[in-house]
């Protein structure tokens, strides 16, 4: 019986940690979606673009995020707050670094997508540790 508890328990684990990678990306497409809301009758040109938006986000998620997890966990450091703060770095840096050379006046565009990418990090503490919680 309490082998069938833990095992549940680390399979719960695993599902949330998927999940989150799936479920956190969606939340700078949510951001910059909220920050440029269509006009009437461009919601497909709206949507079209968001599934762009979230493509780049999930890809980013990957090479920056998972990484960052494994980085975490292995050294027992994962937190509420330690993912937010890499997704705000990491976000503001990348953001500003395709933007700044090209347009200089649009740097405020990265720091918003900073803080897209840190409160993708809050979704994805906030779903990692809903599935950490014993059965």
């Amino acid at each position: 019986m309490a082998m069938a508890t833990v095992e549940l328990g680390e399979r719960r684990a695993r599902i949330a940690t998927v999940l989150a990678f799936i479920i956190a990306p969606v939340v700078p497409v949510a951001v910059m979606g909220s920050l440029t809301p269509p006009q009437p009758g461009e919601w497909v040109t709206f949507f079209g673009i968001g599934a762009i938006v979230y493509f780049f986000a999930a890809t980013y998620m990957l090479i920056v995020g998972l990484p960052a997890y494994h980085f975490f966990m292995k050294r027992n450091l994962m937190r509420w707050w330690t993912v937010p703060i890499v997704g705000i770095f990491a976000g503001t840096l990348i953001g500003c670094g395709y933007r700044v050379p090209f347009y200089p006046d649009r740097y405020q565009s990265g720091m918003i997508q900073g803080i897209g990418c840190g409160l993708a990090g809050l979704v994805f503490s906030v779903i990692w540790r809903l599935g950490q919680k014993s059965a």
